[in-house]
């Protein structure tokens, strides 16, 4: 649960897949293991997402940080 963002981002921009059940997981990889081209078009997706989140949580961090500072009247 506490990947839900990150998992259903990676879905969503092609570099991962959601399975529900053994079935739907063996059939992924046995696709995955026949399809060299998809594999990389996954791979290519997932280090664009990689890249597009550089540096998120620290930007995340100062946020909380920036946050806390206005609440205490400092900011």
């Amino acid at each position: 649960q506490n990947f839900t963002e990150v998992a259903s981002a990676a879905a969503g921009a092609g570099a991962a897949r959601t399975c529900s059940t053994p079935k739907e997981l063996a059939a992924a990889m046995k696709e995955l293991l026949a399809d060299r081209a998809l594999r990389e078009r996954m791979g290519r997706a997932a280090h664009t997402l990689i890249a597009a989140n550089a540096g998120a949580s620290a930007r995340y961090a100062d946020a909380v940080a920036a946050a806390a500072e206005h609440a205490a009247g400092r900011g």
